[in-house]
């Protein structure tokens, strides 16, 4: 069995790197948020057990 790599459009990389850029933003907002509110212990922040 012989593997095939997609190739994927400048568009569709363009928009991928484009959608990550607006969620890094967004993630970026939600850890100032945190922050001022006194919610963050200044040493882990994990979403969904993801550690950050």
């Amino acid at each position: 069995m012989t593997s095939k790599r997609r190739s994927f459009s400048p568009e569709f990389k363009q928009e991928a790197a484009s959608q990550l850029q607006a969620i890094e933003g967004l993630f970026e907002q939600v850890l100032l948020i945190c922050h001022q509110q006194g919610l963050s212990g200044h040493e882990l922040f994990a979403i969904d057990s993801c550690k950050t």
